[in-house]
């Protein structure tokens, strides 16, 4: 799971917050590159899944951050509860089936009422760079992706590169939407799409995946 801080202007923007044990990384974080918890302006929550969220009280009590959040996951978010999202693999399929069924609980985190709740975009406010948020809808209804001078994206679940060639999440609740927002991202220009699991994704690599979603979804 990562847990990404964009630096300018001396302040900070923390995107997804982990589970609690990431809190110390978090915090080495930030104190490595000169700020404190309180130069943190906002957390960005790319979606409310529990392992992108169940930090989250803790990090913003620290840190007095503003937390944006897409409208429709805010209600979540107050709750405590997101719903564990559908599989697109025969793997995925039974870990959600899991999840929703038998340890519906995992899907459970401390609840945290949201400072700002966005809708298609929202732009970040005195960052020194052209920043904004767009909605990137598939993964969940409510995926949130960061846009730095549209040349670096950070998408949260909106891809993976656990495998060589393939881009797609294990678990996605609409995947026809999640092609849409890949298009999206693409035509934002940005090179380097920075997901919530894993590595850094290319532009190419998204093309590549694009052009044979196509022909699958």
């Amino acid at each position: 799971m990562n847990v990404y801080l964009v630096i300018a202007g001396g302040k900070g923007i923390l995107i997804d917050a982990g589970i609690r044990k990431h809190s110390r990384e978090v915090y080495a974080k930030i104190h490595k590159h000169g700020l404190e918890p309180e130069d943190i302006r906002f957390i960005l929550l790319t979606h409310t899944h529990f392992d992108h969220v169940r930090g989250l009280k803790e990090i913003k009590e620290k840190t007095g951050a503003k937390i944006l959040v897409h409208s429709n996951e805010a209600l979540s978010l107050s709750k405590g509860y997101t719903d564990i999202p559908l599989g697109t693999t025969t793997t995925g399929k039974v870990f959600s089936f899991l999840g929703r069924k038998v340890v519906p609980f995992i899907g459970a985190y401390p609840p945290v009422t949201p400072d700002i709740v966005i809708g298609d975009r929202y732009d970040i406010p005195d960052l020194g760079v052209p920043a904004y948020v767009i909605h990137t809808p598939g993964h969940t209804s409510g995926s949130l992706s960061l846009i730095i001078d549209n040349e670096y994206a950070f998408v949260g679940d909106c891809m993976l590169s656990v495998f060589r060639k393939s881009i797609l999440p294990a678990f996605a609740d609409d995947p026809a939407t999640l092609m849409k927002s890949w298009q999206v991202l693409l035509d934002t220009g940005c090179r380097i799409f920075y997901p919530g699991h894993r590595g850094p994704i290319s532009r190419q690599m998204l093309e590549d995946n694009l052009e044979k979603s196509r022909h699958s979804w």
